[in-house]
């Protein structure tokens, strides 16, 4: 399941703390020498 309909019917909060989360995952992803 995708983080984005994962965020489907929640709370405004809740979606602001998915995408931080989200964003972290992928600025680690980024950064990771490959």
């Amino acid at each position: 399941m995708t983080a984005m309909a994962m965020a489907t019917g929640l709370t405004d909060e809740q979606r602001k703390k998915l995408s931080e989360r989200v964003r972290e995952v992928n600025k680690r992803s980024v950064s990771r020498p490959r």
